[in-house]
C-alpha cells in the first residue's frame, strides 16, 4: 500500500461464529479494501486482500473517516452488506467530495463476488438526496451511489440505522496535503446532518420536524458550532419522554426523526415435531 489507513478498519463476522470473516478500511488515497479471511488455513492462504474501489477521482479525494458497515436483508431478495463512507479533498485540491453507499456481497462461504477491477465513480449512480436513485437490483450489488457534497467534508463515521444511513459533512478548514487530519480535529466548524436510505438514496427521516417527510429533509443545519469531527451517535438511554425509543445524538443536540427502538418484540416459531 502507499498510502495511509487514518481510520479503523472495520471488521464482520459474517456467519455468526466468532471468528471475523472479512475486514474494511478505507485509505488517504480514496481507495476502499476489503479482505476476506479463511478461518482454519494456512498462515499463507489466510487472508486475501482487494481492492474494492477507487474513489479518488484521478486524486481529488480520500478518506479518514471509518467505512460503516451493515447487513442488509428484503423479502426475496439476496442479502447484501452497505458500506457507507464520505470523502475529504486536501488544501492543494479541488473540493469535489462525496458521501457513498456502495454495496458488496454477503456471502461468508467464498471470498465473494468482487469486481475484476476496482469499482469507480463511473460504476456508481448519482443521487441528488431528494429524489434517491431507486432500489437496486441483486445484479447490481457490488454498485451503489454517490451524494456529491461539494466543498463539505466527512470528517466522521456515518451511523446505519433500520436502513437508514445518518451522517454529518463540516464546512471546515481545509487539511493538510498528504492526510494529517490534526488540523480539522476539535475545531469548530458549521455542520450539517443528512438522512437517507441506504438502498436507494432518498430522504428517511423527517429532519426538519415538520410532520412531513419531503425533500426538505435532505439537510439540517446544527444551529449550534460543533467540533468538525463530530460524529452522529446513540444516546445511553431510552427517552424519557417516549420510553422504549433511543434518540440519535450530535454532541448533545437531538437529531430529528432519528431513534432506534428499544422495545421487546414477541417472537414466534414454528415447532417441527408440532401439528
Amino acid at each position: 500500500m502507499d498510502a495511509r489507513v487514518l481510520a479503523r478498519p472495520a471488521p464482520i463476522d459474517l456467519n455468526g461464529d466468532g471468528w471475523h470473516d472479512r475486514i474494511y478500511a478505507a485509505d488517504t488515497a480514496g481507495r476502499i479494501w476489503r479482505i476476506d479471511l479463511s478461518n482454519g488455513l494456512a498462515r499463507e492462504h489466510w487472508a486475501s486482500a482487494t481492492q474494492l474501489a477507487d474513489l479518488s477521482g484521478d486524486g481529488l479525494r480520500g478518506f479518514i473517516a471509518a467505512p460503516d458497515i451493515a447487513l442488509h436483508e428484503a423479502l426475496g431478495r439476496t442479502p447484501w452488506l452497505s458500506i457507507a463512507l464520505g470523502s475529504i479533498s486536501f488544501e492543494d485540491q479541488s473540493a469535489a467530495n462525496r458521501f457513498y453507499v456502495i454495496r458488496d456481497s454477503a456471502t461468508a462461504t467464498a471470498p465473494g463476488e468482487v469486481p475484476a477491477v476496482p469499482l469507480a465513480d463511473a460504476d456508481l449512480g448519482l443521487s441528488d438526496g431528494t429524489q434517491g436513485i431507486g432500489s437496486l437490483s441483486d445484479g447490481e450489488r457490488l454498485r451503489g451511489y454517490y451524494l456529491p457534497l461539494g466543498a463539505a467534508q466527512v470528517l466522521a463515521p456515518s451511523l446505519t440505522l433500520g436502513g437508514v444511513v445518518v451522517f454529518t459533512v463540516a464546512q471546515s478548514p481545509s487539511l493538510q496535503a498528504g492526510g494529517c487530519a490534526t488540523l480539522a480535529d476539535g475545531l469548530p466548524a458549521r455542520i450539517e446532518v443528512r438522512a437517507m436510505a441506504a438502498d436507494t438514496g432518498a430522504p428517511s427521516f423527517d429532519l426538519n420536524a415538520d410532520g412531513v417527510l419531503d425533500s426538505q429533509d435532505a439537510l439540517l443545519v446544527l444551529g449550534s458550532a460543533l467540533p468538525a469531527d463530530s460524529s452522529v451517535r446513540m444516546a445511553s438511554r431510552d427517552d424519557t419522554e417516549t420510553p422504549g425509543q433511543r434518540p440519535c445524538l450530535i454532541g448533545s443536540e437531538r437529531v430529528p426523526g432519528c431513534t432506534l427502538d428499544t422495545r421487546l418484540r414477541r417472537r414466534y416459531w414454528l415447532r417441527e415435531d408440532a401439528d
